[in-house]
Protein backbone atom coordinates (compact mmCIF):
# COMPACT_ATOMS: atom_id res chain seq x y z
CA UNK A 1 0.00 0.00 0.00
CA UNK A 2 1.07 3.23 -1.01
CA UNK A 3 2.08 5.92 1.81
CA UNK A 4 -1.06 7.78 -0.15
CA UNK A 5 -3.29 5.45 0.37
CA UNK A 6 -2.71 4.81 3.78
CA UNK A 7 -2.83 8.32 4.61
CA UNK A 8 -6.95 7.99 3.30
CA UNK A 9 -6.90 5.15 5.13
CA UNK A 10 -5.91 6.52 8.27
CA UNK A 11 -7.82 9.59 7.90
CA UNK A 12 -11.24 7.27 7.10
CA UNK A 13 -10.56 5.32 9.99
CA UNK A 14 -10.62 8.45 12.15
CA UNK A 15 -13.90 9.93 10.86
CA UNK A 16 -15.90 6.78 11.67
CA UNK A 17 -13.90 6.31 15.02
CA UNK A 18 -15.19 10.05 16.19
CA UNK A 19 -18.75 9.42 14.75
CA UNK A 20 -19.41 6.21 16.66
CA UNK A 21 -18.33 7.50 20.13
CA UNK A 22 -21.10 9.76 20.22
CA UNK A 23 -23.92 6.76 21.15
CA UNK A 24 -27.30 7.25 21.53
CA UNK A 25 -28.71 7.83 24.85
CA UNK A 26 -31.00 5.09 26.41
CA UNK A 27 -35.17 6.71 26.06
CA UNK A 28 -35.40 7.17 29.79
CA UNK A 29 -31.81 9.31 30.24
CA UNK A 30 -33.52 11.14 27.28
CA UNK A 31 -36.55 11.64 29.01
CA UNK A 32 -35.12 12.64 32.16
CA UNK A 33 -32.95 15.50 30.26
CA UNK A 34 -36.38 16.51 28.38
CA UNK A 35 -37.64 16.55 32.10
CA UNK A 36 -35.50 18.72 33.24
CA UNK A 37 -35.28 20.90 30.07
CA UNK A 38 -38.78 21.73 31.02
CA UNK A 39 -38.71 22.42 34.52
CA UNK A 40 -35.85 24.92 33.57
CA UNK A 41 -37.70 26.62 31.35
CA UNK A 42 -40.24 27.24 33.60
CA UNK A 43 -37.89 28.23 36.34
CA UNK A 44 -36.52 30.62 33.52
CA UNK A 45 -39.70 31.76 32.72
CA UNK A 46 -40.35 32.25 36.74
CA UNK A 47 -43.32 29.95 35.89
CA UNK A 48 -44.51 26.89 38.62
CA UNK A 49 -45.00 23.49 37.39
CA UNK A 50 -48.73 22.87 37.35
CA UNK A 51 -49.89 20.16 39.22
CA UNK A 52 -53.24 18.16 39.73
CA UNK A 53 -54.36 19.87 42.42
CA UNK A 54 -54.18 23.22 40.44
CA UNK A 55 -55.99 21.47 37.99
CA UNK A 56 -58.77 20.51 40.09
CA UNK A 57 -59.05 23.68 41.93
CA UNK A 58 -59.47 25.14 37.77
CA UNK A 59 -62.17 23.15 37.29
CA UNK A 60 -63.67 23.45 40.55
CA UNK A 61 -67.01 26.32 39.54
CA UNK A 62 -66.50 28.86 41.75
CA UNK A 63 -69.32 29.91 44.46
CA UNK A 64 -72.04 32.03 43.17
CA UNK A 65 -72.57 35.39 45.18
CA UNK A 66 -75.65 36.44 47.45
CA UNK A 67 -78.70 37.48 45.63
CA UNK A 68 -79.70 40.58 47.19
CA UNK A 69 -83.32 40.83 48.41
CA UNK A 70 -83.46 36.85 48.50
CA UNK A 71 -84.92 35.59 52.04
CA UNK A 72 -82.35 34.02 53.92
CA UNK A 73 -82.97 32.11 57.31
CA UNK A 74 -81.61 34.13 60.01
CA UNK A 75 -80.42 33.16 63.77
CA UNK A 76 -83.35 34.61 66.47
CA UNK A 77 -83.40 38.36 67.07
CA UNK A 78 -81.19 38.69 63.53
CA UNK A 79 -82.59 41.02 60.88
CA UNK A 80 -83.23 39.46 57.78
CA UNK A 81 -83.00 40.58 53.96
CA UNK A 82 -84.76 43.49 52.46
CA UNK A 83 -87.42 41.30 51.26
CA UNK A 84 -90.41 39.71 53.51
CA UNK A 85 -90.70 35.79 53.45
CA UNK A 86 -93.55 34.33 51.71
CA UNK A 87 -94.40 32.36 54.70
CA UNK A 88 -94.18 35.06 57.18
CA UNK A 89 -96.31 34.53 60.15
CA UNK A 90 -99.15 36.85 61.02
CA UNK A 91 -98.20 37.04 64.90
CA UNK A 92 -94.61 36.81 66.41
CA UNK A 93 -91.29 38.81 67.00
CA UNK A 94 -90.01 40.43 63.93
CA UNK A 95 -86.02 42.30 63.82
CA UNK A 96 -84.07 42.69 66.66
CA UNK A 97 -84.18 41.58 69.70
CA UNK A 98 -85.67 43.64 72.36
CA UNK A 99 -83.07 45.48 74.27
CA UNK A 100 -85.40 47.64 76.95
CA UNK A 101 -87.49 45.80 79.49
CA UNK A 102 -90.25 47.86 80.70
CA UNK A 103 -92.80 49.12 77.81
CA UNK A 104 -95.31 52.14 78.20
CA UNK A 105 -98.51 52.80 76.28
CA UNK A 106 -98.39 55.02 72.96
CA UNK A 107 -100.45 57.14 74.72
CA UNK A 108 -97.81 57.72 77.62
CA UNK A 109 -95.34 59.05 75.27
CA UNK A 110 -98.24 62.07 73.56
CA UNK A 111 -98.95 62.50 77.39
CA UNK A 112 -95.30 63.71 77.60
CA UNK A 113 -94.89 66.39 75.26
CA UNK A 114 -91.52 66.73 73.37
CA UNK A 115 -89.87 64.59 76.34
CA UNK A 116 -89.59 61.26 73.97
CA UNK A 117 -88.76 63.10 71.19
CA UNK A 118 -85.46 61.69 69.52
CA UNK A 119 -85.07 59.07 71.96
CA UNK A 120 -85.20 55.17 72.26
CA UNK A 121 -88.77 53.93 73.43
CA UNK A 122 -91.01 50.12 73.75
CA UNK A 123 -94.09 51.14 73.18
CA UNK A 124 -97.15 49.35 73.11
CA UNK A 125 -100.77 50.26 70.68
CA UNK A 126 -103.03 48.66 68.38
CA UNK A 127 -102.29 48.21 64.70
CA UNK A 128 -104.39 50.64 62.73
CA UNK A 129 -103.11 50.33 59.21
CA UNK A 130 -100.16 48.65 57.42
CA UNK A 131 -98.16 48.37 54.23
CA UNK A 132 -100.38 46.29 51.82
CA UNK A 133 -97.33 45.19 49.64
CA UNK A 134 -94.80 44.22 51.59
CA UNK A 135 -95.24 44.99 55.17
CA UNK A 136 -92.29 47.81 55.19
CA UNK A 137 -94.77 50.22 57.64
CA UNK A 138 -97.94 50.25 59.96
CA UNK A 139 -99.46 52.61 61.98
CA UNK A 140 -100.08 51.93 65.77
CA UNK A 141 -102.61 53.86 67.27
CA UNK A 142 -103.44 54.81 71.16
CA UNK A 143 -106.62 53.65 72.69
CA UNK A 144 -108.83 56.18 73.27
CA UNK A 145 -111.67 57.62 71.85
CA UNK A 146 -109.94 60.08 69.45
CA UNK A 147 -107.03 58.03 69.37
CA UNK A 148 -103.40 59.46 68.14
CA UNK A 149 -100.99 57.80 65.87
CA UNK A 150 -97.24 57.04 65.25
CA UNK A 151 -96.27 55.84 62.21
CA UNK A 152 -93.46 52.76 62.32
CA UNK A 153 -90.69 52.06 59.89
CA UNK A 154 -88.14 49.39 60.16
CA UNK A 155 -84.43 50.50 60.70
CA UNK A 156 -82.05 49.65 57.38
CA UNK A 157 -85.34 48.60 55.33
CA UNK A 158 -84.41 45.42 57.11
CA UNK A 159 -87.45 43.38 58.35
CA UNK A 160 -91.41 43.58 57.78
CA UNK A 161 -94.33 43.48 59.48
CA UNK A 162 -97.03 41.21 58.57
CA UNK A 163 -99.53 42.50 56.01
CA UNK A 164 -102.86 41.37 57.46
CA UNK A 165 -101.73 42.05 61.29
CA UNK A 166 -104.53 45.20 61.62
CA UNK A 167 -106.11 45.03 64.54
CA UNK A 168 -103.62 43.50 66.46
CA UNK A 169 -101.72 44.50 69.52
CA UNK A 170 -98.07 45.84 68.70
CA UNK A 171 -94.96 46.16 71.10
CA UNK A 172 -92.14 48.61 69.43
CA UNK A 173 -89.11 49.19 69.81
CA UNK A 174 -87.34 52.13 68.16
CA UNK A 175 -86.49 55.74 68.00
CA UNK A 176 -89.27 58.39 68.37
CA UNK A 177 -89.56 61.35 66.22
CA UNK A 178 -91.89 64.03 64.50
CA UNK A 179 -91.87 65.17 61.11
CA UNK A 180 -93.39 66.82 58.31
CA UNK A 181 -95.07 64.27 55.49
CA UNK A 182 -95.02 65.95 52.20
CA UNK A 183 -98.34 65.19 50.41
CA UNK A 184 -96.89 63.31 47.39
CA UNK A 185 -95.32 60.45 50.16
CA UNK A 186 -98.97 60.82 51.70
CA UNK A 187 -100.29 60.01 48.73
CA UNK A 188 -97.67 57.14 47.98
CA UNK A 189 -98.43 55.33 51.44
CA UNK A 190 -102.35 55.65 51.32
CA UNK A 191 -101.68 53.50 48.65
CA UNK A 192 -99.53 51.03 49.88
CA UNK A 193 -102.50 51.00 52.54
CA UNK A 194 -104.95 49.81 50.37
CA UNK A 195 -106.65 53.59 50.36
CA UNK A 196 -107.22 56.31 47.52
CA UNK A 197 -104.54 58.13 47.20
CA UNK A 198 -106.88 60.88 45.50
CA UNK A 199 -108.96 61.89 49.10
CA UNK A 200 -105.22 63.10 50.56
CA UNK A 201 -104.48 66.43 50.30
CA UNK A 202 -101.65 69.10 51.62
CA UNK A 203 -98.69 67.84 53.71
CA UNK A 204 -98.96 66.97 57.86
CA UNK A 205 -96.76 66.46 60.59
CA UNK A 206 -96.37 62.79 61.76
CA UNK A 207 -95.09 60.98 64.85
CA UNK A 208 -92.34 58.18 63.62
CA UNK A 209 -90.83 55.31 65.36
CA UNK A 210 -87.82 53.90 63.26
CA UNK A 211 -88.25 50.51 64.93
CA UNK A 212 -85.13 47.91 65.95
CA UNK A 213 -87.53 45.29 66.98
CA UNK A 214 -91.49 44.91 66.30
CA UNK A 215 -93.82 42.37 68.12
CA UNK A 216 -97.11 41.38 66.81
CA UNK A 217 -99.48 40.07 69.39
CA UNK A 218 -101.70 37.06 68.37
Amino acid sequence: MTNKSLMCFVAVAVCFGMSGCSEKLPDSANKANSKITVQEKAKGNNAEPVTATDKALKATPASKPAVKGVVSKAEPGAIPSSQPAADMPDSGHFGAKFTMTDSMPLKAVFDAGEKYVGKMVKVEGKVQSVCKKKGCWLVIETNEETSRKARITMKDYGFFAPKDCDGKAAVVEGSFSRKLVKEPMRKHLAEDGGKDPSKITGDVEEYTIVANGLEIKK
